[in-house]
């Protein structure tokens, strides 16, 4: 076990000499083993363990276990303990996902704090395991590419080892480790899979778990260099708030459905939807396609991607400051000597009576029309986005303010006739952002 082990880190260049390890334990046999072989193999590690306080005494009695295990190993021990609950109902993720994302992030803290690699006890069978639910999910390529060795720095040694292998070794070394009960839950997807599904497909062939590595691993390889031809394509260009896929670059691809879903699949669009996509290219631009949380807009030249922004209508009840969307305003009154003219639109001038408190600033919606100074008549607001050349994907966070039921501002792009200041006007309110 120990010279397999070590073969592989090897082979596979996964622990440069002189690294620090931090090994995530769970009190598993998994997890408890490897602790045990990396340190007969002379590496210097630690331990972390996560407490997702999911089972109550049990998760609390994993962590004293893991805690005493470092003590006796005599290694330095670091735990942290998770409202995982919490987390997962504050996002709207599965609970495998919250404790998913809960534990990588505090991996990525240790391994800036440490500068050392994390080591996860994934296995042989975690890959069958994860390929097969990948493969029922529908996640394409890289679902199919199962487990990487490797990722940042993110190493799995165990990959090379079989579960029973493993469990073998603990008996054989009469080591401790503990069970963790939800483990024979047969709602779990991946538990049914474990304990129903693959016994029979072992049985079919004992070679199943070596096989299934291989050809992960070779998929995964050629999944990577699929992304290195991607890139130098020039395919995706990014910025702070979005990412462009260029049309004609998507179009020059034998199957651009199959290219546009590796990009996007990720953020939760499916292959109908970015086949529907690719199929509409040639219409005209403007539609849209959400994921839940995010959204791809089609432009003129390219698909743009960019997160779903909802903002709540805020109400204006007098002078002062407010925010909307991220955007800090302020209403005051000023004299007339004040005024001056801004051609950017990022502040407008109405009159108090005109235009009386309470104010209400919310997302412009299609029909929405402005009477705007100096044109008579009124213009829909979407063709004064369009006249000003706003970007697809920031039309949707473009506020209007509204008073008394009509839109007397539209931050940046003018403001109302009927609220203009005049001789007669007694008590002029500026609105600006700032």
């Amino acid at each position: 076990m120990q010279e397999r082990l070590q073969e592989f880190i090897n082979r596979e260049h996964l622990i440069p000499e002189g690294s620090e390890l931090i090994v995530a334990v769970s009190g598993g046999v998994d997890s408890v083993v490897a602790v045990h072989l990396l340190l007969k193999l002379g590496y210097h590690l630690s331990i972390a363990h996560c407490n997702f306080e999911l089972r109550g005494r049990e998760s609390d009695e994993d962590q004293v276990f893991v805690e005493e295990m470092a003590t006796e190993l005599k290694v330095p021990f670091f735990t942290m303990n998770f409202n995982t609950k919490l987390y997962a109902e504050k996002r709207s993720l599965s609970i495998q996902e919250a404790a998913r994302e809960l534990r990588y992030q505090w991996f990525s803290e240790l391994h800036r704090a440490k500068n050392a690699l994390i080591v996860t006890a994934h296995h042989a069978d975690d890959v069958l395991e994860t390929v097969m639910i990948n493969w029922m999910r529908g996640t394409g390529v890289k679902g199919v590419a199962g487990i990487p060795v490797k990722r940042d720095y993110i190493i799995r040694p165990m990959l090379c080892l079989e579960r029973q292998q493993i469990e073998d070794y603990a008996r054989m070394q009469r080591l401790a480790f503990r069970t963790d009960s939800s483990n024979r839950k047969r709602d779990y997807l991946r538990n049914a899979l474990r304990l129903d599904v693959i016994p029979s497909w072992k049985a079919l062939d004992e070679n199943l778990l070596r096989k299934t590595t291989e050809n992960s691993n070779l998929i995964g390889d050629q999944h990577e260099n699929y992304r290195f031809l991607l890139e130098k394509a020039q395919l995706v260009t990014r910025s702070d708030n979005s990412s462009r896929i260029s049309i004609p670059q998507l179009q020059s691809f034998p199957r651009p459905a199959s290219v546009l879903y590796d990009l996007v699949g990720e953020l939760g669009f499916t292959p109908s939807q970015c086949s529907d996509i690719v199929r509409d290219l040639e219409s005209e631009p403007g539609a849209t396609y959400p994921s839940g949380k995010y959204q791809i807009l089609r432009d003129r030249d390219a698909l743009i991607i960019s997160e779903l922004t909802t903002h709540a209508d805020v109400i204006v009840n007098g002078l002062g400051q407010f925010e909307w969307g991220g955007i800090h305003f302020e209403a005051r009154e000023v004299s007339r000597e004040e005024l001056h003219f801004d051609p950017d639109n990022k502040r407008a001038y109405v009159s108090a009576e005109q235009a009386p408190f309470p104010w209400l600033f919310r997302s412009w919606e299609n029909g929405d029309r402005i009477e705007l100074l100096g044109l008579h008549g009124s213009k829909l607001v979407s063709d004064i986005l369009i006249d000003h050349k706003v970007p697809v994907h920031e039309k949707s966070i473009t506020p209007v303010l509204i008073s008394k039921g009509r839109i007397i501002w539209v931050p940046g792009h003018g403001s109302a006739e009927s609220t203009k200041i005049k001789d007669e006007t007694e008590i002029i309110i500026e609105i600006r952002s700032i």
